[in-house]
């Protein structure tokens, strides 16, 4: 069960002092109640160099003394995607809320258990998908919601970029759980949803796999229980505009480029009138840090706005297309 005093400061633990996990721990600690407790590595050198970086509290050189530590309420996971299923099943076995750097496992059949697991154990686990925190994608979904482009038809979203061909490196090695899919398409198939809803009937990939065997290009085909139809790219091979659209038959919902960290968005319809949502700051992870601290105050087991429900759907569309 959760910590009473989690009712003032959460207390934060990060597993895997890697890229992702430096800039959540800058953006942590501009989170109000918020604190970094510690940070673990296989490397106790490189656990205490990230320590003292971002004023945690402690530097663990195993894992098991990080989820050993009383005084954590929460793990951040932000290792690569292959070794989360391993790291989340340890963090709930010691009694730890979780959130977990997307995507949260590599199958369906990883996932499933982890969840079952969380709900007996009583205790918090949410994937970390930063995006569906920002203003400018929940504008887009109220927007959506009030028939402002009457019904949805047509989405699209490409998320691309010109990655490393170092065949070891974790978005080209299958062993690390590489590929476009897991690592950006994720971006793609979760704006679909957010703004189209769950009620999927039919999923459609055609990928170009590299050297490694893994999705280094795919294309995505989703057909919605109501009609609508999504067209999403994604690739670790080839830069792309990184844009996004929701097309109704009354209007339309624009993102600019970089759409899965968007600083505005727009609506334009028919009659040539226009409105914008921009953020008053760039976007970051303090938005899904502080939800993850209302969610423990509130002591839910899952977060409303990323359900296990659809992390579980999102794993179920991606798995029968990648070659691993």
């Amino acid at each position: 069960m959760l910590d009473s005093k989690l009712t003032k400061t959460v207390r934060w633990g990060i597993l895997g002092p890697g890229r992702i996990a430096e800039a959540f721990a800058r953006d942590l600690v501009r989170v109000e109640g918020c604190v970094l407790r510690g940070v673990a590595s296989r490397d106790a050198g490189r656990a205490r160099d990230f320590a003292a970086r971002h004023g945690s509290e402690t530097a663990y050189g195993s894992y098991a003394d990080l989820l050993a530590d009383g005084a954590v309420d929460i793990v951040y996971v932000a290792t690569p995607h292959a070794f989360h299923a391993e790291q989340i099943r340890m963090c709930l076995e010691a009694g730890k809320a979780v959130l977990c750097e997307k995507p949260v496992t590599v199958s369906p059949e990883a996932l499933r258990p982890l969840i079952a697991l969380a709900e007996e154990r009583k205790l918090f686990f949410m994937e970390g998908l930063w995006s569906r925190f920002f203003p400018a994608w929940q504008q887009a979904r109220r927007w959506i919601e009030a028939g402002r482009i009457g019904t949805p038809r047509h989405l699209t979203a490409s998320f691309g970029f010109r990655g490393p061909r170092d065949p070891g490196n974790r978005l080209l090695n299958p062993a690390l759980g590489g590929g476009a899919l897991w690592d950006v398409g994720i971006y793609t198939l979760a704006f679909a949803t957010s703004m189209l809803g769950t009620q999927v009937e039919e999923t459609a990939v055609m990928a170009r796999f590299g050297e490694t065997g893994v999705d280094e290009d795919a294309s995505i085909m989703i057909r919605f229980a109501d009609g609508a139809v999504a067209q999403l790219f994604c690739s670790v091979s080839t830069q792309t505009k990184h844009g996004a659209t929701v097309e109704g038959d009354g209007g339309r919902i624009v993102f600019p480029p970089d759409f899965w960290r968007p600083e505005s968005v727009e609506l334009i319809t028919p009659e040539s009138t226009d409105e914008r949502c921009f953020l008053d700051t760039p976007p970051g992870f303090q938005l899904e840090i502080a939800h993850v601290r209302d969610a423990l105050r509130d002591r839910l087991l899952q977060s409303p706005v990323i359900p296990l429900a659809e992390s579980l759907l999102w794993q179920e569309m991606i798995y029968p297309w990648v070659k691993t």
